[in-house]
């Protein structure tokens, strides 16, 4: 029971951090007391978490808020080049990839014509020139770049890294893609569905006009550094899909706001 208590804990802790890095990212230059009253959590959390944030150089302070009197609020920032992602996208006909910013920003982009009727290791040859070709490009320092996402046709298996049998995909049967990215660029690398991440992308970002539709999600505590990338052209994909992915994801965010609490 005290496992579970102690488990608990560390991932109400890290759900916090995570609510008030997004605040930061959405609403900065933003105050303490402002991110406070917007996480709904008490003054000392967010200033814990703040202070945490800082020594990790993932915020920084910039500057101060007008005041009338007395001690000035400290504007608090996301450090956008703290990190970096690798968001591929590959289709029928062409892999496309980008490498965003902390901020969800694009650095660079990159894309080529492929053919679903080439053999799986052309294409896979393909998507790894395509990554290096892009991070090339967008000229970061490579050890500050923490994770590819692929998204990629289904069905799959997200937690394995599998394509399972994508249609129009000739002999791709539980093809190991996570497993083989990861392993040739040394990076953690994240398979996604290519409409499960639009439907995240177009949730999270809200832009319904743009062609493609860019989301970068990353989770951060003492331990690990984990990254979700989501990347998907939305051509093609009807709007039943879409409303349906995101009123699921509506129904996750609910929950896990609901179990916010200070810590």
């Amino acid at each position: 029971m005290e496992r579970n208590v102690g488990s608990n804990k560390i991932r109400t802790k890290n759900i916090n951090r995570t609510i008030v890095l997004q605040l930061i990212r959405n609403k900065g230059p933003i105050t303490k007391a402002d991110l406070a009253n917007q996480a709904k959590l008490t003054f000392t959390t967010v200033n814990n978490i703040v202070d945490s944030l800082i020594k990790e150089k993932l915020i920084y302070e910039s500057g101060f808020e007008t005041s009338s009197g007395g001690r000035k609020p400290v504007l608090l920032n996301l450090n956008s080049n703290r990190y970096f992602a690798v968001g591929v996208h590959f289709s029928l006909s062409h892999i496309f990839a980008m490498v965003l910013n902390f901020n969800n920003e694009i650095i660079a982009e990159y894309s080529i014509q492929t053919n679903s009727k080439k053999s799986i290791e052309i294409v896979i040859e393909q998507i790894k020139k395509v990554i290096h070709a892009v991070v090339e490009k967008s000229k970061i320092n490579k050890s500050d770049l923490i994770g590819i996402g692929v998204a990629a046709p289904g069905p799959l298996d997200p937690q394995k890294g599998i394509l399972l049998s994508p249609p129009n995909f000739k002999g791709w049967e539980s093809v190991p893609l996570g497993d083989i990215i990861e392993s040739h660029f040394a990076i953690p690398t994240f398979i996604e569905k290519d409409v499960n991440s639009m439907a995240i992308g177009e949730y999270l970002v809200g832009d319904y006009e743009k062609k493609r539709i860019y989301y970068l999600s990353i989770w951060i505590s003492e331990l690990e550094v984990e990254l979700s990338l989501m990347v998907k052209s939305i051509m093609d994909i009807h709007l039943e899909q879409e409303k349906s992915g995101m009123e699921q994801l509506i129904l996750m965010d609910q929950g896990v706001i609901a179990e916010t609490m200070d810590v």
